[in-house]
């Protein structure tokens, strides 16, 4: 059996008053000891019966054991990237039960995280909800600790975060890490962070978002056409399939092609970092236009969800169509394309909600014949174009489909 976490007796409790030039100073970077920590709960191809995780410290090797059902098992590592002194451990563990509650540690002789659980998903469709945010990149901390918390405490049965890209600012600045992770907390080490790849993960002396892919692996499907950083998930009756907008746009149509035409569920979710239709004034994608939109208008997905513009869309080519939304979860804010002349109606398409300068999060549940989407308020800047205020239902579609005709509310 794993160990229990030892419990600490508080003593003392002193405070402190610190100047608010001291709070607003950049944070410094926690180097890496033996004890693991940014833990995270990585997606894998069957996350019925498999769980893979990441982790960071200063050991050269390094195991996650699981107990559960059937005993306990212990699993080195697979791959440990190296940058600087800090090792960063991905181990992968198969063979589970579906719909099965496991306790598990990372790390080492010399150093082990606390025991967390984990839930392996159901075997087939089942009913369930997952969270989505959109950029951090600024004010890491405040901003993505309070989304994060504000979206857990309306979804407190999520059973993953996709977030869509831009998590951090500059990769290769360790304290934006550190602060990240502090912000999604011990959430993202109980349930799987499913990670897109922004632009500023290339960026910003990380031109090949080596920094990203060490602290957050995508799933490995096997197939032909696949990198790194495009793969799918199959979760309780809903493929969410991942791609890299940044790089070989083209490549990827065909295992987008792949993905949503042998797609055994009901419903097709795709993620990606640029939109598909800009929501900023002075932005469009005519790449991702020209080789994914076709495969996402042909195969008939039912919901695209993206970051990057840092404003709120939502439109469609259809009205039972596919469902194009932009969202943006931090304090950063670019203008609004206006109404009369924007990404979606200069390519015959209709955008239906356009909202600029209001942060977001989205819980996006399954249930049965339906799929549903709301996008909540978690925080409007000076200027913001909305009523709404922060925890109101910013924006809400339904999506039916009983096998016959789909309809979209």
């Amino acid at each position: 059996m794993l160990p229990r976490t030892p419990r600490r007796l508080l003593v003392a409790v002193v405070v402190v008053c610190v100047p608010a030039a001291l709070l607003a100073a950049p944070s410094v970077a926690v180097r890496p000891t033996v004890r693991p920590d940014r833990v995270v709960l990585d997606p894998t191809a069957v996350p019925a019966t498999s769980q893979a995780f990441t982790w960071r410290s200063s050991a050269a090797t390094g195991r996650v054991v699981v107990a559960g059902p059937g005993g306990t098992r212990s699993v080195r590592s697979t791959k440990t990237r190296t940058i600087g002194s800090a090792r960063h451990h991905t181990a992968t563990v198969t063979g589970l039960r579906a719909g099965t509650a496991y306790r598990y540690k990372v790390g080492g002789a010399r150093g082990w995280s606390p025991v967390r659980t984990f839930t392996t998903a159901r075997a087939g469709a089942a009913p369930f909800s997952f969270v989505v945010l959109g950029d951090a990149q600024k004010s890491i901390r405040r901003s993505l600790t309070a989304v994060t918390r504000r979206a857990f405490a309306d979804e407190p049965s999520a059973r993953f975060v996709l977030q869509l890209g831009d998590l951090v600012n500059s990769p290769a600045r360790d304290a934006q890490w550190d602060e990240a992770f502090d912000a999604l907390g011990p959430r993202v080490s109980r349930v799987p962070l499913l990670a897109v790849e922004g632009n500023h993960e290339y960026c910003c002396g990380d031109p090949t978002a080596s920094r990203s892919r060490a602290h957050l692996e995508g799933a490995r499907n096997g197939v032909p056409g696949q990198g790194s950083t495009w793969w799918w998930t199959d979760y309780q009756g809903v493929r969410v399939v991942v791609l890299d907008g940044n790089r070989k746009v083209r490549e990827q149509a065909a295992f987008l092609d792949r993905a949503a035409r042998t797609n055994p569920s009901r419903w097709t979710v795709v993620a990606f970092h640029q939109p598909v239709f800009s929501g900023r004034a002075d932005r469009t994608e005519p790449a991702i236009r020209r080789w994914w939109l076709p495969v996402l208008e042909r195969r008939d997905v039912d919901l695209v969800l993206t970051g990057h513009d840092h404003v709120y869309t939502r439109g469609h080519v259809r009205p039972d169509g596919p469902q194009y939304v932009t969202m943006n979860s931090g304090p950063k804010y670019y203008p609004l394309a206006p109404a009369s002349s924007n990404d979606f109606t200069r390519h015959g398409a209709v955008r239906e909600v356009g909202v600029a300068r209001t942060s977001t999060y989205a819980t996006v549940a399954v249930s049965g014949d339906a799929l549903t989407f709301r996008a909540v308020v978690s925080a409007r800047g000076g200027g913001a174009t909305t009523s709404r205020r922060v925890g109101q239902v910013l924006d809400e579609v339904r999506i039916t489909d009983d096998g016959h005709a789909k309809k979209v509310r």
